[in-house]
Protein backbone atom coordinates (compact mmCIF):
# COMPACT_ATOMS: atom_id res chain seq x y z
CA UNK A 1 0.00 0.00 0.00
CA UNK A 2 1.31 3.69 -0.57
CA UNK A 3 -0.10 6.54 -2.37
CA UNK A 4 0.61 8.18 -5.80
CA UNK A 5 2.24 11.69 -5.90
CA UNK A 6 2.53 13.53 -9.48
CA UNK A 7 4.31 17.20 -9.42
CA UNK A 8 3.78 19.70 -11.79
CA UNK A 9 6.76 20.76 -13.70
CA UNK A 10 7.79 22.89 -15.58
CA UNK A 11 9.27 22.59 -19.13
CA UNK A 12 13.07 21.88 -17.60
CA UNK A 13 11.18 18.60 -15.36
CA UNK A 14 11.22 21.10 -12.27
CA UNK A 15 8.69 20.74 -9.91
CA UNK A 16 6.47 23.98 -9.40
CA UNK A 17 6.00 24.59 -5.88
CA UNK A 18 3.80 27.60 -6.50
CA UNK A 19 1.52 25.36 -8.50
CA UNK A 20 -2.06 24.59 -6.80
CA UNK A 21 -3.25 22.99 -9.53
CA UNK A 22 -5.90 20.61 -9.73
CA UNK A 23 -5.06 17.12 -11.12
CA UNK A 24 -7.46 14.37 -12.13
CA UNK A 25 -5.89 10.57 -12.18
CA UNK A 26 -7.67 7.78 -14.24
CA UNK A 27 -6.98 4.06 -15.33
CA UNK A 28 -5.17 4.06 -18.36
CA UNK A 29 -4.29 1.12 -20.00
CA UNK A 30 -6.87 -1.40 -17.91
CA UNK A 31 -6.31 -5.18 -18.91
CA UNK A 32 -8.17 -6.50 -15.67
CA UNK A 33 -11.41 -4.22 -16.92
CA UNK A 34 -10.75 -2.40 -12.69
CA UNK A 35 -12.75 0.14 -11.55
CA UNK A 36 -10.39 3.06 -10.03
CA UNK A 37 -11.67 4.17 -6.43
CA UNK A 38 -10.80 6.99 -3.90
CA UNK A 39 -10.41 10.16 -4.18
CA UNK A 40 -9.48 10.94 -8.13
CA UNK A 41 -9.18 15.00 -8.19
CA UNK A 42 -7.07 16.83 -5.83
CA UNK A 43 -5.23 19.91 -5.30
CA UNK A 44 -1.55 20.18 -5.93
CA UNK A 45 -0.10 21.54 -2.41
CA UNK A 46 3.48 23.09 -3.25
CA UNK A 47 3.52 21.46 -6.61
CA UNK A 48 2.78 17.77 -5.32
CA UNK A 49 -1.10 16.39 -6.01
CA UNK A 50 -1.20 13.72 -3.60
CA UNK A 51 -3.33 10.41 -3.91
CA UNK A 52 -3.39 8.81 -0.88
CA UNK A 53 -6.38 6.38 -0.65
CA UNK A 54 -6.41 5.33 -4.64
CA UNK A 55 -7.61 1.41 -5.37
CA UNK A 56 -8.20 -1.35 -7.86
CA UNK A 57 -10.50 -4.17 -8.26
CA UNK A 58 -9.47 -6.42 -9.84
CA UNK A 59 -6.00 -7.85 -10.40
CA UNK A 60 -4.18 -7.58 -14.20
CA UNK A 61 -0.97 -7.10 -15.61
CA UNK A 62 0.25 -3.75 -16.91
CA UNK A 63 -2.11 -1.03 -15.41
CA UNK A 64 -0.90 2.24 -16.20
CA UNK A 65 -2.48 5.66 -14.79
CA UNK A 66 -2.94 8.77 -16.53
CA UNK A 67 -2.61 12.24 -14.77
CA UNK A 68 -4.36 15.33 -16.61
CA UNK A 69 -4.47 18.85 -15.11
CA UNK A 70 -5.84 22.39 -17.21
CA UNK A 71 -3.23 23.59 -19.16
CA UNK A 72 -0.72 20.53 -18.62
CA UNK A 73 0.36 18.04 -20.83
CA UNK A 74 -1.12 14.33 -19.53
CA UNK A 75 1.28 12.13 -18.03
CA UNK A 76 1.25 8.64 -17.83
CA UNK A 77 2.90 6.22 -14.89
CA UNK A 78 5.31 3.26 -16.15
CA UNK A 79 3.37 -0.07 -15.82
CA UNK A 80 2.32 -1.89 -13.21
CA UNK A 81 0.46 -5.44 -11.96
CA UNK A 82 -2.07 -5.89 -9.09
CA UNK A 83 -2.46 -8.90 -7.90
CA UNK A 84 -4.86 -10.82 -5.04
Amino acid sequence: PGGVEIGVVDNTGTVNTDATSSVVIAIGNNPGGATLGGATTVTAVNGIASFTNLTLDQAGTGYTLVATSAGLKPDTSDAFNVTP
